[in-house]
């Protein structure tokens, strides 16, 4: 799930709150941590007038209901084979 929210990072915690209602409201549930694309460079624009992609993966359930099929740690994600040292 996406949604392109329109200005300052201040505002962001509200976009993922209505991005969470609307997840629940079609049977969505979170499947990972959320991440985003600026589309602006913060050196150079007014705070209001920025724009961010916030993206959310997502699964079909509800965060009560575990997910289906095998889940990965993030070690096994980065082929250390859950070794946290390698």
């Amino acid at each position: 799930m996406q949604v392109l929210q329109r200005g300052p990072y201040s505002d962001e915690p509200a976009s993922l709150a209505r991005m969470d209602s609307l997840m629940e409201a079609e049977g969505l549930a979170p499947h990972g941590l959320h991440h985003e694309a600026c589309l602006f460079d913060p050196r150079e624009e007014d705070p209001a007038r920025t724009r961010t992609i916030l993206c959310r993966p997502v699964r079909q359930g509800t965060v009560d209901t575990p997910p289906q099929g095998r889940s990965f740690t993030g070690n096994e994600l980065l082929g250390t084979g859950g070794r946290a040292d390698a």
